[in-house]
């Protein structure tokens, strides 16, 4: 019998614009510092060079969170043998099946801010990784409820779990 565990879609670019936003804004107020600011007499003689590594930066940036977001987890099936994962990649769905017996689950904790972190389900088969609630898509109830499907169906003992029941 299949069991399958559901989170939230967000699209690509709402995923990008949350992730990118703080990012842009601090940038910006600190090229209107540089340009327009008390200390711009400071900065005269090197505005070009400090718009040209504010631009490689900015590129650098978001191709790291563009990659980061890139995969995102909506659906989980296990079953006897099998663990299905449906998701999507940019804005393309996609659909992945690993053997039960060689996936390992691990409960990370992702830190976001002072005082602040995030749980989530990396999921490992072979070469291929996946990651659950990198985006706060998941509800944690429905993450621990998969993990104990999981410990189940394997016999297989998650560590980490009592952090995600403390959340």
């Amino acid at each position: 019998m299949d069991k399958t565990f559901n989170g939230e879609y967000k699209p690509f670019y709402l995923r990008l614009f949350k992730k990118i936003s703080p990012v842009i804004l601090i940038a910006f107020i600190a090229v209107l510092n540089v340009f327009y600011g008390r200390r711009s007499g400071i900065f005269a003689d090197y505005k070009i060079e400090f718009s040209v590594v504010m631009a490689i930066a900015a590129t650098i940036g978001f191709f790291y969170h563009m990659n980061r977001i890139r995969t995102v987890v909506t659906e989980v099936q296990i079953s006897d043998s099998k663990f299905k994962i449906f998701g999507y990649d940019f804005n393309s769905k996609f659909e992945d099946d690993l053997d039960l017996s060689k996936t390992f689950i691990e409960v990370v904790e992702e830190y976001v801010g002072k005082n602040n972190s995030v749980y989530c389900l990396e999921i490992m088969c072979e070469d291929k990784f996946y990651y659950i609630n990198k985006s706060s898509d998941w509800n944690y109830q429905v993450l621990i409820d998969l993990i104990n499907e999981y410990s189940l169906k394997t016999g297989k003992v998650i560590p980490s779990l009592g952090l995600l029941k403390g959340a």
